[in-house]
């Protein structure tokens, strides 16, 4: 953003625009229903008066004030498009299911995971430590790529949902070479993954090594033991062990720990059977909350739906510093203006 210099005495026109930005962003803020006509009503009176800049009241005798009433008006077509996109609100599904154009996206969806595959393949190693089989760890298995962005992205904007905006953390258990450990990172603050298998966590720390994100990290623990699920949003498990009741265990362990609201992305169907008795309520898809019941999911996934697909902060192209409380309210619900 650009920005701002103090050095001159504001304009009222100035001042006008600045009170009707913080309303605006003050109603992004409310629930959806609640707050869609007075959002409609503010975006509507603060686009008058940044059009009006362009009748006269950018020829300002200061240089500074006019340059910068200038900016914003210029800017204001991103910042209407950005508002457009989520006034009204409208709800979007977390977890689309046929539907027009599914076939092409079963189809995409495949050749991503045949991508990912191959290269899980070459990160991986071949073979698992015997002390680990023996154990009853299952090696790095290969999990869907496409799915579980699909369910990711859900737990994200679920996470928006519950007013959980900074500090995130992701934990994947049984992280092996780390692929889903370094696919999460751009999307949560912190981005951890346990693994108990030597070879598998020298594999994994080598690929984080070479990331280009620094909120990466890889304990080479037994997960079994590990006493901190407590401490992070969204845990992820593809069925880390292979004797039905150390899994067993493992996910009482994890439940017990967990948090209320801390979601679980659990792909497998053992899991699914024992979800309701361990008091995780399904979302839909592979995702799961924890210490809750369907009623509370259900509301949940409710106020969920209204917020936006994106769930990545971009930088994107410069804005003036004035549209701050808009960009960080729209932020919050999942939407990030155009380029």
């Amino acid at each position: 953003m650009q920005p701002e210099h103090d050095n001159y005495t504001e304009s009222r026109v100035e001042t006008e625009i600045r009170r009707r930005v913080s309303e605006l962003a003050r109603t992004l803020d409310l629930p959806p229903r609640q707050g869609a006509a007075p959002a409609e009503r503010a975006r509507q009176e603060l686009g008058r008066a940044v059009r009006a800049l362009r009748g006269g009241g950018i020829a300002s005798p200061d240089f500074v004030s006019a340059r910068r009433l200038r900016s914003w008006a210029e800017s204001w077509p991103r910042i209407d498009a950005l508002l457009a996109a989520q006034l009204p609100p409208r709800a979007q599904p977390l977890f689309e299911e046929g539907g027009e154009g599914f076939a092409g996206h079963a189809s995409r969806a495949g050749m991503v995971d045949e991508m990912f595959g191959a290269l899980h393949h070459v990160l991986s190693p071949a073979q698992q430590d015997p002390a680990m089989q023996a154990a009853g760890s299952f090696s790095d298995l290969s999990f869907s790529q496409w799915r579980f962005m699909t369910n990711l992205q859900a737990a994200l904007r679920v996470l928006r949902a519950q007013g959980r905006h900074a500090g995130t953390r992701f934990l994947d258990v049984g992280c092996g070479a780390g692929l889903k450990l370094l696919s999460a990172a751009p999307f949560f603050d912190r981005s951890e993954g346990l693994e108990f298998d030597p070879g598998h966590a020298r594999a994994g720390r080598a690929l984080l090594a070479r990331a280009p994100y620094g909120n990466l990290a890889l304990q080479e623990t037994d997960a079994t033991c590990f006493k901190d699920y407590k401490s992070y949003d969204v845990i992820y498990l593809f069925r880390p062990l292979r004797h039905p009741e150390k899994l067993a265990a493992l996910e009482d362990r994890i439940v017990l720990q967990a948090r209320p609201g801390v979601l679980l992305i659990a792909p497998y169907p053992q899991f699914a059977l024992r979800a309701e008795g361990l008091g995780c309520a399904r979302i839909g898809g592979d995702l799961y909350l924890a210490h809750a019941d369907a009623a509370e999911a259900a509301a949940l996934v409710a106020r969920a739906e209204f917020i936006g697909l994106s769930v990545k902060a971009e930088a994107g192209l410069p804005l003036p510093a004035l549209w701050a409380p808009i960009l960080e309210a729209s932020r919050r619900r999942g939407f990030l203006p155009g380029a």
